[in-house]
């Protein structure tokens, strides 16, 4: 868009905050309309939900007043946020350490031509405040305990004794790398010793730290109208420490235009692995809904998810695709886009960006007693030896070009980063103009049912509330019996777990057993279907015949033909001046054609556990949607309004997690010695005349034994088959523990469909018997109101007539790129 155009999409979408924010003023301040907010009565409106929106509204004034778009970025501790946001900007701007570093937010904002960052701190002064009532409560402290004792962590300890002697003061502007590093390092370790004082942030700390510089693969011309800044939050298992930070969290989140969630790919099976499914699962849905007060499904456009540290995977890890469509089906219940999704290295992209900027800015890298981050680059770029790479320019330049295509970080760089500072404007519009949507439809519907008093009889009023309460009655009924035919249904479900991973458990066993009897790999013979299947087919339904389908177990191909070893041979054996090498060639020979067997299974496998959990999905969502149909119907029709909330299970995409078999390591190889008895001629005219008889009369005569002692490599084929058997128990526990993965998801699904679809309906009941109080009142006082509430109605659908308008034109004259 034109500047010209854009600068007056500026001043109507201004003009349509500020008259929502009015009319939401208006109808806070109209007697009784709003009440405060009460557990027992819901509501779709109160005023704390009220004032909330006009803080939000008031936020937006602000961001559209500058045209800034602002890509949050939000993952658990130690995910990478800090280093995701060092590699856009290509400098070290934000501290890195093995604790956790960032615990308030700190805006990120692209400047063209600032190549040294400044940081502006708005509100230090609070933050001084706050250091002199730490002083005093840590006076009282050492008093009786010394500073050591108190505070053991060296951190915590040293801004202790900072604080104590006066020399902490929280600059209100930094300038340069170090200047800034230890202001942000000060406010956050202030931050965490505040935590052990009882001592909250200040009330006023609701603007941010904000650092402007050059973002070094944006620069100048990728920036059009408007302004592109990156917010770096603490995560959830961080701000949860304090309310007052998680109030801050929340506030600045409702600014941002979109995003990104950095998670870490190495946590995957692991205790930390915890953390992110809590935070996917739990965190991100409610993080999204602050974002805009939205359904999460409305601003899933503006969701992406960087995968860090991809590189550290293992051979056998999932490779880019896999990666993505395991996330985009698991992740956020299936409505993360595929295309969303960047499996990254954020220390290789900061790296090769830090090192191109030095090059472009300097000529050279500094040495390596200059900085650490020569010697970090130049190990990643060209490995230990990396020290006379690095005085040569070109080759630096190769290695850095080489480090960033290796870090897979171009296509989020360009696909999200770039697109949005081009677009600044134009996303920071559509944010404001989204937020413009979903409160006036909110509004609308709120006022529609409070003017029902001066419309409807009291009688007509209380029987609404009385079918809305008894439809609520039937659908907690109708929770409570679909949770025990979950139930039923997933122990069947598990029945058939156990059976179907039992048979392909002896399967595996029988190829790989007879594998090292006969030295062949072939498939086994076809069952015959188990008598317990056709309890567990009525059950479930006919969805479990795929399933269930009698196929030999299939085979990966195989190069190879023939035998590898001898039918019944138990011990290899291997000699000469190379046996050791020759007996490790053979394990690793073994390995390759077992290992192919193993990765066949668990393909198979998955792919029928995916389908088994699609037709389960389906068909408990088809029970309950049949069971629920009649009344959702009748509520339908009291409300006469539809609503969209429906019962969707993630698309499961359940991996078997199977280890490879690099235990079949060289150990297995035996070394032994074996006696070896040699002849040797002896010399002399008697010793070939004893030769000569001894032959004759079948004698060793004129010969002398010697006895030598040779070492050779054994490997026992019992003792290897054995080392390859033992993985197989993983195949029946990852089927079930997959299976209870399964389970989990899907009552939480249930769950939230049941929360979700009573909330909607008390919300409504609970304006309805306002309502009826409102009918309380005199005929002159019902008057006033209605023709109050017909003003805000009026005002409300004149602001979504334009905003609606606006956005057309917007949709129409916007052919610039989206984030993708």
């Amino acid at each position: 868009m034109h500047a010209e155009n854009i600068e007056a999409a500026k001043r109507e979408v201004l003009r349509l905050l500020r008259h929502t924010g009015d009319v939401l003023k208006g109808v806070t301040n109209s007697s009784d309309l709003l009440h405060k907010p009460d557990p027992k009565q819901p509501r779709q409106i109160d005023t704390h939900k009220a004032e909330k929106w006009r803080s939000t509204l008031r936020n937006e004034i602000e961001k559209v007043k500058n045209l800034e778009a602002i890509f949050a970025v939000v993952g658990t501790v130690k995910a990478g946020k800090s280093t995701t946001i060092n590699a856009i900007v290509g400098a070290e701007i934000l501290p890195n350490r093995p604790e956790p570093m960032t615990t308030y937010p700190t805006l990120v904002r692209h400047k063209p031509g600032q190549t040294e960052p400044v940081l502006d701190f708005p509100v230090a002064r609070s933050f001084n405040s706050l250091v002199c009532k730490a002083k005093k409560k840590l006076t009282q402290q050492t008093g009786k305990t010394p500073l050591d004792r108190l505070y053991p962590d060296l951190h915590e300890q040293e801004i202790a004794k900072k604080i104590l002697e006066d020399k902490l003061e929280i600059a209100a502007r930094s300038e340069g790398k170090a200047e800034i590093f230890e202001s942000l390092k000060t406010v956050n370790d202030l931050y965490r010793l505040c935590g052990r004082l009882e001592l909250d942030l200040p009330a006023t700390a609701v603007r941010m730290p904000t650092l402007e510089i050059e973002m070094h693969h944006i620069g100048a011309s990728d920036t059009g109208v408007g302004w592109f800044a990156v917010l770096d939050l603490p995560g959830p298992n961080e701000f949860g420490q304090s309310e007052r930070l998680r109030e801050i969290v929340q506030t600045q989140l409702s600014r941002a235009s979109a995003v990104v969630l950095v998670s870490d790919f190495t946590q995957r099976k692991t205790q930390a692995d915890e953390e992110i499914q809590r935070l996917v699962k739990d965190e991100l849905p409610r993080l999204i809904d602050q974002l805009t007060d939205q359904p999460t499904d409305r601003l899933i456009d503006r969701l992406f998810i960087f995968v860090n540290k991809f590189d550290q995977r293992r051979a056998d890890d999932w490779d880019e695709e896999e990666t993505r469509q395991y996330l985009a089906k698991t992740l956020l219940n299936g409505h993360v886009k595929p295309e969303h999704i960047y499996p990254v290295s954020a220390l290789k992209a900061f790296l090769a960006n830090w090192a191109q900027r030095q090059l472009k800015e300097s000529g050279q890298l500094p040495g390596p007693e200059a900085s650490s981050l020569t010697k970090d680059f130049g190990k990643a770029a060209f490995g230990e030896m990396w020290e006379d790479d690095i005085e040569q320019l070109d080759r630096v330049q190769t290695g850095a070009d080489r480090l960033w295509k290796r870090s897979l970080f171009a296509d989020p760089l360009d696909n999200v980063i770039r697109v949005a500072a081009r677009n600044a404007s134009l996303l920071c519009l559509e944010a404001a103009t989204a937020k413009l949507l979903d409160y006036n439809q909110r509004l609308d519907s709120f006022l529609k049912i409070r003017d029902s008093a001066t419309t409807k009889h009291i009688k007509t009023l209380q029987a609404e509330i009385d079918n809305l309460g008894r439809d609520i009655e039937k659908i907690s009924e109708k929770e409570q019996a679909s949770r025990k035919k979950m139930e039923d249904t997933l122990g069947e479900f598990n029945d058939l777990i156990r059976i179907r991973s039992k048979d392909w458990s002896d399967q595996i066993q029988q190829i790989i057993k007879h594998y090292f009897e006969r030295g062949e790999l072939r498939p086994p013979p076809t069952e015959k279907p188990r008598l317990g299947f056709k309890k567990v087919w009525d059950q479930l339904g006919e969805w479990v015949s795929k399933w269930l389908r009698d196929e030999p177990f299939p085979l990966p191909p195989s190069p190879q033909t023939g035998q590898d070893f001898s039918p019944g041979e138990t011990l290899l054996e291997y000699r000469g001046d190379n046996h050791e090498a020759q007996a490790k060639e053979a394990i690793e020979y073994i390995r390759d054609r077992i290992q192919p067997v193993y990765d066949k299974a668990a393909t198979y496998i998955e792919q029928k556990l995916n389908e088994a959990s699609e037709g389960l999905s389906k068909q408990i969502a088809g029970e309950l949607e049949e069971g629920l149909r009649d009344i959702l119907e009748q509520a339908k029709k009291r409300l006469q309004r539809d609503f969209n909330i429906e019962l969707t299970f993630p698309e499961h995409c359940l991996k078997i997690d199977i280890e490879t078999l690099q235990s079949l390591d060289p150990d297995i190889v035996e070394q032994k010695e074996e006696c070896v008895t040699t002849r040797h001629k002896n010399s002399g005219i008697w010793a070939e005349v004893a030769r000569f008889f001894g032959e004759i009369l079948e004698q060793d005569w004129g010969y002398e034994r010697i006895q030598q002692k040779h070492e050779i490599s054994t490997i026992n084929l019992a003792v290897l088959r054995d080392s390859a058997m033992k993985h197989l128990g993983r195949f029946s526990s990852e089927m079930q523990d997959r299976a209870k993965e399964l389970a989990q998801t899907q009552k939480k699904a249930l769950s939230d469909y049941f929360d979700d679809l009573k909330d909607y309906l008390e919300a409504f009941r609970g304006d309805l018997l306002d309502a009826c109080q409102d009918k309380q009142r005199e005929t002159h006082s019902l008057e006033e109101r209605h023709n109050r509430i017909q003003e805000f109605l009026s005002e409300v659908r004149d602001i979504e007539y334009d905003r609606q308008r606006f956005s057309e034109s917007l949709g129409v004259h916007n052919g610039a790129e989206r984030p993708s």
